[in-house]
């Protein structure tokens, strides 16, 4: 009886699955969200024209100034539109704005183009900086590599058992400490 009900389930998934893809498939959305810049009409993603020249902004003002805060000020400032710093990420990380979704390149209407996300995508790529749990930035991850295996060091911190408000923050080999693959066990402070 259980494995009727598993098969059943499957198909029932299956089906569910097929849908979807029909429907992004043939453009229509199949979530009641949609970006800032778009609406829903006819079951389909349209440019708001309240909205859209402020998302395009959003991209705008992030090529040129390389930063998500200028983009958070910008809008802000110029259009009376409070936006998170994480919404400001997901924007400029969403493929609908060039007309893209699940692989149907025709999904809607572009707000910029594909060259423009393109351009995006590359600046959030070197402007990442990893943060640690601590809220401290470690500027050479990534950066130093170990000298016996030749992988990546990263930082860490340890707490001083002498002075409870200090610590010593350093750099060290990863694949040596979890992996336990690699002998360097120096730390670069």
């Amino acid at each position: 009886r259980l494995s009727v009900n598993q098969d059943e389930a499957d198909r029932t998934s299956e089906r569910i699955k097929f849908v979807f893809e029909k429907k992004v498939a043939d453009g229509e959305v199949i979530s009641g969200s949609c970006p800032l810049g778009y609406m829903i009409e006819g079951k389909k993603l349209v440019l708001d024209p309240e909205m859209s020249h402020i998302a395009k902004a959003a991209f705008d003002v992030y090529i040129k100034a390389r930063s998500r805060m200028a983009v958070v000020r910008h809008i802000r400032n110029v259009y009376g539109y409070e936006i998170n710093y994480n919404t400001v990420y997901s924007m400029l990380s969403n493929t609908m704005y060039y007309g893209s979704y699940r692989g149907n390149n025709k999904y809607c209407e572009p707000l910029i183009s594909k060259t423009q996300f393109d351009k995006a995508q590359d600046i959030m790529k070197k402007n990442y900086i990893k943060r640690t749990p601590s809220g401290r930035i470690y500027l050479f991850s990534g950066l130093l590599k170990c000298g016996t295996c030749g992988r990546a060091l990263s930082g860490t911190f340890s707490k001083n058992p002498r002075d409870p408000e200090g610590g010593y923050y350093y750099y060290r080999c990863g694949s040596a400490v979890r992996n336990l693959d690699c002998d360097n066990r120096k730390r670069v402070p």
